[in-house]
């Protein structure tokens, strides 16, 4: 049989047993009560956790949505984001940030988009800043005028400027959010806002968050999953959520999923 026609018929072959690998490699599902799970603490690099009192105070900004503030933390630099509400009880996705203890700077514009009336009882946004690149990233959901779902922005500048929002997924549904990143990578992880029951996907950027190239699903169809976390840290990727048993909402457990993103 001559090379040609053995190459012909390996090829196409090897090509499907590479081409079929997930582009993460995930792990099972591990799962712990609630109760007794290790919370994340409560300033990181990326946070999904409410500032403490005393920030809510500093932070300039009166018609500020106390319980939507979140921090991230950039070595002695932190960054918070938080909803701003508007008359009409629409809401603008504000920043700030403070350098090594100075005061909260002006409070900067991520989104204004939101023409929604949900006054404060809005999802929280999720915020990341990451050492090796300088950026800061944003995921949160919004009702714009022009559709509701989960968006993303970035900071190039440290906070002083955002690009304009990507959305990574249109639905109806107020969605909770979480951020992680690390260099060119970025993981958001998110409640899926068209899901038949509320499961969690991730989007997945290699190009510091101007594209999402992937979104893959993370939790089980069969579970109700909901208030995602997401940590990255080089080519691992682990994202947490609550599984509420659909039964009895008051029955809950911790569920973790930890994979290798090539």
């Amino acid at each position: 049989m001559g090379i040609r026609r053995v190459l012909a018929l390996i090829l196409p072959a090897l090509c499907v047993a590479a081409c079929s690998q997930d582009p993460v490699r995930w792990g099972n599902v591990r799962y712990s009560l609630a109760r007794t799970a290790s919370a994340p603490s409560a300033v990181d690099r990326d946070s999904s956790n409410a500032a403490d009192s005393a920030t809510e105070i500093l932070i300039p900004d009166p018609p500020r949505c106390r319980s939507s503030i979140r921090l991230a933390r950039a070595e002695k630099t932190f960054f918070a984001v938080w909803w701003s509400l508007r008359k009409d009880s629409s809401a603008a996705l504000l920043t700030s940030r403070s350098d090594d203890g100075e005061p909260w700077t002006k409070p900067i514009a991520a989104d204004t988009t939101d023409a929604s009336g949900r006054g404060c009882t809005r999802p929280a946004p999720a915020i990341a800043s990451d050492v090796v690149s300088g950026y800061v990233h944003i995921a949160y959901f919004a009702e714009p005028s022009s559709g509701a779902g989960v968006f993303y922005v970035h900071s190039m500048d440290r906070g002083e400027s955002f690009h304009a929002p990507v959305p990574l997924v249109f639905g109806a549904r107020p969605s909770n959010t979480a951020v992680s990143a690390e260099g060119g990578r970025v993981a958001a992880a998110y409640e899926d806002p068209n899901s038949s029951r509320p499961r969690i996907f991730a989007a997945l950027s290699k190009t510091m968050g101007h594209i999402f190239e992937l979104k893959l699903p993370v939790s089980e169809e069969s579970a109700v999953a909901a208030n995602p976390t997401a940590h990255l840290r080089g080519t691992k990727l682990e994202v947490s959520w609550t599984e509420i048993d659909p039964a009895d909402s008051t029955r809950r457990r911790q569920a973790s999923r930890t994979g290798t993103w090539k």
